[in-house]
């Protein structure tokens, strides 16, 4: 069961990480894409880079651990990053 859930959290996590930074290689190097809609998209790319890279990797070790480990800062790094995604 262990091995599963860090097989599926690693595969969303990568994809998660690989698909949105390729969003933002787009947007950033192609002059077409420099308008307020697609700065809204790289900015949502942006905050969600910062929620998998930020969040992801300490849901999986709460997880892991039962819940007998709780970081207090994994509930302030995610207020952040919904808060970036709002801005």
């Amino acid at each position: 069961m262990i091995i599963i859930l860090i097989a599926l959290n690693g595969t969303v996590f990568l994809l998660s990480l690989v698909g949105n930074v390729s969003v933002l290689c787009v947007i950033i190097k192609d002059r077409r894409f420099h308008s307020a809609t697609y700065i809204l998209v790289a900015n949502l790319a942006a905050a969600d880079v910062l929620m998998s890279v930020a969040c992801h990797p300490l849901t999986l070790v709460t997880n892991l651990l039962n819940g007998k480990i709780k970081c207090q800062i994994s509930n302030l790094l995610k207020d952040f990053g919904l808060r970036i995604l709002v801005l």
